[in-house]
């Protein structure tokens, strides 16, 4: 741990006050701080943006800048779509019995929409005001433009979605505590975020920290997170993926072992140096090749955004034999 530099940051996570210097630079080359946390492990930026900040940057420059639109494109739809549908044939029995669900940081809105097509009641609730908009204009859904901390759901739900959304929070415990409130007593939810190790595998060195992600989690730090939030998982879907439910259990705030967080500094040090990619440039290039290939493909079949909606829901309906 020695020849790590030792900064005084604030952890959103557990509350420590001191961490590792990782890296220096975001995925862009940009000036971005990035710290290990030397209590809990947490991979995350410094200094954490204020709850303003935030406001201003999800309302109008973070699609922007990761997605390079303030719509949504016909490619995400013909990517996500499909993905959306299999995500919830394969784990329909998570979703069978609800009737009222909450997707928070909702998108482009392709869970609510198959949800709604599943004669679900569906809300949303999404900051960035050009995508809340496209979701209601061009599919017709309940989708609130907010921020956690401004809603007020007029009742409570049998089952809340946050895909990718936890580590933008600059409060993940605080946030996920409060919209467990928001849940029926028997509810339950999905959290899913991006898992560090993997992102470290699979980007290119020394080019994957992004400003909106706050929050690097992996198996271990995921874990301690839903702990500190008051849940316990149902089922687990990967390192950093689950479905929960709330715990009665207390929460209590032991650190990792410290020899984990001396392996997570290395192993982000041999990832930087290229050591640890899980694909080669020309492997990378090909699924990109594929995939692009794909998409175009349900793009020339369906040449809006409702026909590749109306497509997937199709699909996953037949599938589950509704």
């Amino acid at each position: 741990m020695n020849q790590h530099s030792t900064s005084v940051s604030y952890c959103g996570l557990c509350g420590a006050s001191t961490a590792y210097l990782i890296e220096c630079q975001d995925r862009n080359g940009m000036p971005l701080d990035v710290l290990i946390c030397s209590h809990c492990g947490v991979v995350h930026n410094d200094p954490i943006p204020s709850v303003n900040e935030l406001s201003r940057f999800y309302a109008e420059q973070y699609r922007k800048s990761y997605k390079g639109t303030m719509r949504p494109k016909l490619r995400h739809a013909a990517r996500y779509f499909p993905a959306v549908a299999s995500h919830i044939k394969e784990h329909w029995k998570h979703y069978q019995s609800v009737s009222r669900v909450l997707d928070v940081g909702s998108g482009s809105g392709e869970f609510l929409y198959l949800m709604h097509k599943l004669g679900k009641q569906a809300v949303g609730l999404e900051p960035t005001k050009d995508y809340a908009q496209f979701c209601r204009e061009r599919f017709g859904l309940e989708v609130i433009t907010g921020e956690i901390g401004d809603f007020q759901p007029q009742a409570k739900f049998d089952h809340i979605r946050l895909c990718h959304v936890v580590e933008h929070l600059p409060d993940p415990v605080g946030s996920l505590r409060t919209i467990s409130d928001w849940l029926v007593e028997s509810g339950t939810m999905h959290v899913s975020v991006p898992d560090f190790k993997t992102y470290c595998r699979k980007k290119t060195p020394g080019r994957i920290f992004h400003y909106g992600h706050i929050y690097n989690f992996d198996h271990d730090t995921f874990e301690f997170l839903i702990k500190l939030s008051g849940l316990e998982i149902l089922e687990r879907l990967g390192p950093t993926s689950a479905f929960l439910r709330r715990s009665s259990r207390i929460p209590d705030n032991d650190p990792l072992l410290n020899w984990k967080i001396t392996d997570k500094i290395e192993f982000y040090r041999q990832c930087r140096e290229g050591k640890h990619r899980a694909r080669s440039c020309f492997e990378k290039c090909v699924t990109k090749i594929l995939k692009s290939m794909k998409e175009h493909r349900i793009m020339a079949t369906h040449r809006s955004h409702v026909t590749v909606a109306n497509q997937a829901s199709e699909s996953l309906r037949r599938a589950l034999l509704l």
